[in-house]
């Protein structure tokens, strides 16, 4: 039987949610710069080491970014949807196709909405994130940080932020399983990756919901069919 403390958060995970809050009561936003460990050990009546465990607990759930020597930035105003567990089977190949299929059953929805609802700078953010795939995909390296910063893109665009948060907390969480994704496919397969991307893009730009979402569809099911056969086929060689 539970402890009934248990059921009452820690003194961090209690600062953790304060100093979101404080980000919110100023109208922080992501790149701002939070008050100084000092200045919030202060204000909540906590030690400096305390506040320090805290902010460090916010920033490895990608809240915040501590930049030594310049000061605490915020990246969002909210905790991740999902966060990762340190029991998580995370990198084996039944993790890949479980991610893959879970991103099937979300992202096409996401970029449909993102169609109705972008706004004239993130569909000019979104043609930079092409831009900058294709660059990655011509030898400037990059590559899975260029692929992932256009599905972010699309996801902002969707202008629900629990979609958002969702989608982003997939990329962060299973970024290792990410790249194992794009390292399983060869050169032709990267370059149709990105044309799906483009033909994706090119639809949410063009404000074509159904579009849109038929090309989300169409390129995660391709990857998804692609990685189950990679799958199947080094199972049998190894029989």
């Amino acid at each position: 039987m539970a402890h009934p403390l248990d059921r009452f958060p820690s003194l961090t995970e209690t600062l953790v949610q304060a100093v979101l809050q404080v980000a919110r009561e100023e109208r922080l936003g992501p790149g701002d710069r939070l008050p100084s460990i000092k200045a919030l050990s202060e204000r909540f009546g906590v030690s400096v080491p305390t506040m320090r465990e805290a902010l460090q607990r916010v920033a490895n759930l990608g809240a915040v970014e501590i930049r030594h020597g310049s000061g605490i930035y915020l990246t969002r105003t909210r905790l991740p949807v999902i966060t990762g567990h340190p029991d998580a089977l995370q990198g084996h190949d039944q993790t890949l196709l479980h991610l893959l299929d879970a991103r099937l059953a979300i992202e096409p929805a996401v970029a449909a909405k993102a169609a109705r609802n972008i706004t004239d700078p993130q569909a000019e953010a979104l043609r930079e994130a092409i831009e900058a795939a294709e660059r990655a995909l011509s030898g400037a390296g990059g590559e899975h940080k260029a692929n992932m910063s256009i599905h972010a893109r699309i996801a902002e665009a969707a202008d629900n932020p629990i979609l958002t948060d969702t989608i982003l907390s997939l990329i962060k969480v299973f970024g290792a399983e990410q790249k194992r994704i794009l390292a399983m496919h060869d050169r032709p397969s990267r370059e149709r990756n990105h044309a799906d991307h483009v033909a994706i893009c090119d639809a949410i730009i063009a404000r074509e919901p159904e579009a849109a979402e038929s090309a989300m569809q169409k390129h995660l099911s391709r990857v998804l069919a692609e990685i189950g056969g990679a799958r199947t086929g080094k199972a049998e060689r190894n029989d």
